[in-house]
């Protein structure tokens, strides 16, 4: 995997921290932040970084259906997608 540098990580990070905390200012100005936004975007950033920066999340959701890692491919969000889906079906009492 390659390195990215420091200074285009700082600046995406700053990037993305000013359109967050425009959203959150803009919405407290209106409505109030939802909760459930809140809990969204906390899972959200915990997923990313799972699937994208440790080895089980770039290898382990391909490993379980018995395929093998297949580069540059949609295939593990998919089986993240699918998981995360029946895993809320069961949750909400529908499987």
């Amino acid at each position: 995997m390659p390195f990215r540098p420091v200074a285009e990580i700082v600046l995406r990070t700053v990037g993305l921290a000013a359109i967050v905390f425009a959203t959150a200012c803009i919405l407290d100005r209106h409505q109030g932040l939802p909760l459930a936004l809140l809990i969204f975007l906390i899972l959200l950033v915990l997923l990313d970084f799972v699937l994208r920066r440790t080895t089980y999340g770039r290898h382990e959701p391909v490993r379980r259906p018995g395929l093998g890692p297949v580069r540059g491919s949609a295939l593990p969000a998919a089986v993240v997608v699918d998981a995360l889906s029946r895993t809320s079906q069961k949750a909400a009492g529908r499987a």
